[in-house]
């Protein structure tokens, strides 16, 4: 896990075309700087070369706040102007439900959307039987992925 400035905690994995990010608060004590979180995300993402994220919530995530789904969407901006995409997933109802109520209120229309587990982010679909449970991507499904994207 790497710390950031921002004080959250990321750690990252790295499939063909895509980077894993998986984030967690920070350590208890640690101040975090929401406002940091887009520039401590982009730097870690451009040291792989790789504009293709999926970022997935930690269980300690309970709720986004308005600042955070900011700085997704400013981080979604600025992987899409890479010919990037941001998937996000991981979120409980209550988050994914404030993404998405954020987004189609905000004046730019985002296109963020909060996938139910990593493998329906990395294949842009949702499986109706996926219970907000993580899952492993292994080679095989990032392989698919290539394929499919």
């Amino acid at each position: 896990m790497n710390g950031t400035e921002s004080g959250f905690q990321i750690d990252v994995s790295r499939g063909p075309n895509w980077v894993f990010l998986r984030l967690s608060p920070g350590e208890s004590g640690t101040t975090v700087n929401e406002q940091q979180l887009s520039d401590d995300l982009w730097n870690v993402v451009s040291r792989h070369l790789v504009y293709r994220v999926v970022l997935e919530f930690g269980p300690q995530f309970k709720s986004l706040t308005p600042m955070v789904i900011a700085q997704l969407d400013a981080f979604r901006t600025r992987l899409e102007s890479h010919d990037g995409a941001l998937r996000v997933c991981g979120l409980n109802k209550k988050s994914a439900d404030t993404l998405a109520s954020y987004c189609a209120e905000s004046k730019l229309r985002s296109r963020l959307t909060s996938h139910s587990s990593v493998a329906c982010a990395v294949f842009g679909t949702e499986d109706t039987e996926a219970d907000h449970k993580a899952e492993e991507v292994t080679q095989d499904t990032a392989y698919e992925a290539l394929r499919v994207h």
